[in-house]
C-alpha cells in the first residue's frame, strides 16, 4: 500500500532531478509526523525561476508543491521582520511557517539547512514566540479598528481574515508552535473553549448542515468562478466532507473565495445575514474579543503537539 511518505519521497525525487532546482524539502504533516486521515503531501522546491505552484493526485493521495525562486533563501537569518505579520489580505505564509519542521531532501548548497536552523533557533525560544504572537495580535486589533470604517461586506470578510491570520495564528504561537492543519480550523481548536466558540460564530459555522448547504451554494456563483474552483472542490473540499471536517470546509470557502475573487462575487457562500450592518458589527466585536482572549493566554513551554 502506497503511503503519504512514499508519495512525498517519489515527488521529491522527481523535482530533485529537474534542471535549475537547488533545494527540495518535504513539509507539512508528513515531515512533522502529524498525519491524519485527510492529510495531503506538501513539498517546497527552490529553483532558478519564478514562484509557482503545482499539484496532483498520486495513488489517491493529494500532493502540492510550492515553487520558490532561489533568491527566496537569500535572507538575513537574524532578520527581526520574522516577528512581523504580513499585511491584511496578503496572507501567503512566511518562510518561517513554510519550513518549520521540514525534512530536507536535496540541498547541495546548504541554503535550506541554514534557514531551517535559524527557524529552529527561533522556535526554541519562548520569548521570541511570545513576542511574535503579541505583534500579530496587536496588528489584528489595529485591523479591526480600521475595518469599522469599511462597508459591511468588506468588514465581515476582513474580520474573518483577521480572526484566522492574526488570532488563531497567534494562538498557535502561544502554544509553542505554528499554525498547522489549516483545513481543520476550527476543528483543531480546543472544543468548548471561548476561542473555539467565537471563531465558529465569526464564520457562521453550523456543522454538517452548513457544509452541505455551502456546497449547494457554489452553484449560485458565476460560472467562470465555479469552473476555476472546481479542482479545489474535488481535490480538497470533498475529501474534507468525507472525513467529517464540516466546519473546516466552510471556513476554507468563506475565507478563500472572497480572497481569490472579490467579496461581491463570493456573496452566495459567505453566510450573510439580512442585516449586513448588524452582522459586521457583531463579527468585528467577536474578532476583537478573540484577539484579546489570545493576548491573555500564558505560554506553555512544553513540547508542541497539535490538538487531535
Amino acid at each position: 500500500m502506497t503511503t503519504h511518505r512514499d508519495v512525498a519521497l517519489m515527488k521529491a525525487s522527481e523535482y530533485t532531478g529537474r534542471e535549475g532546482v537547488i533545494g527540495v524539502a518535504i513539509t507539512g504533516s508528513v515531515a512533522r509526523d502529524w498525519l491524519w486521515a485527510g492529510s495531503d503531501v506538501d513539498l517546497y522546491v527552490v529553483r532558478e525561476g519564478e514562484t509557482g505552484f503545482e499539484d496532483g493526485v498520486c495513488e489517491g493521495i493529494y500532493w502540492e508543491v510550492d515553487l520558490k525562486p532561489s533568491s527566496y533563501l537569500d535572507v538575513d537569518l537574524s532578520d527581526r521582520r520574522w516577528t512581523e505579520p504580513l499585511p491584511l489580505f496578503e496572507g501567503e505564509e512566511t518562510i518561517v511557517e513554510s519550513l518549520w519542521g521540514c525534512e530536507i531532501v536535496y540541498d547541495p548548497q546548504g541554503k535550506l539547512e541554514k534557514v531551517r536552523a535559524a527557524i529552529d533557533k527561533c522556535m526554541g525560544d519562548p520569548a521570541w514566540l511570545n513576542r511574535r504572537a503579541a505583534n500579530y495580535v496587536q496588528y489584528g486589533l489595529g485591523c479591526v479598528d480600521a475595518l469599522r470604517f469599511a462597508e459591511p461586506l468588506t468588514a465581515i470578510v476582513g474580520a474573518r481574515c483577521v480572526a484566522t491570520d492574526y488570532g488563531v495564528t497567534a494562538f498557535w504561537m502561544k502554544r509553542g508552535g505554528l499554525l498547522t492543519s489549516v483545513s481543520r480550523i476550527p476543528e483543531m481548536l480546543p472544543a468548548g473553549s471561548a476561542i473555539h466558540a467565537l471563531y465558529r460564530d465569526i464564520f457562521s459555522l453550523n456543522g454538517e448542515a452548513e457544509a452541505r448547504q455551502i456546497l449547494d451554494s457554489i452553484g449560485l456563483l458565476r460560472p467562470t468562478i465555479q469552473l476555476e474552483i472546481q479542482r479545489d472542490i474535488e481535490l480538497e473540499m470533498l475529501p474534507l466532507l468525507g472525513h467529517g471536517v464540516y466546519d473546516g470546509l466552510v471556513r476554507y470557502l468563506r475565507q478563500g473565495v472572497p480572497s481569490w475573487f472579490s467579496p461581491e462575487d463570493a456573496k452566495p457562500v459567505l453566510g450573510l445575514e439580512p442585516d449586513l450592518g448588524a452582522q459586521a458589527a457583531r463579527v468585528l466585536d467577536q474578532t476583537r474579543e478573540l484577539l484579546t482572549a489570545v493576548a491573555f493566554l500564558d505560554f506553555d513551554a512544553g513540547e508542541f503537539k497539535p490538538f487531535t
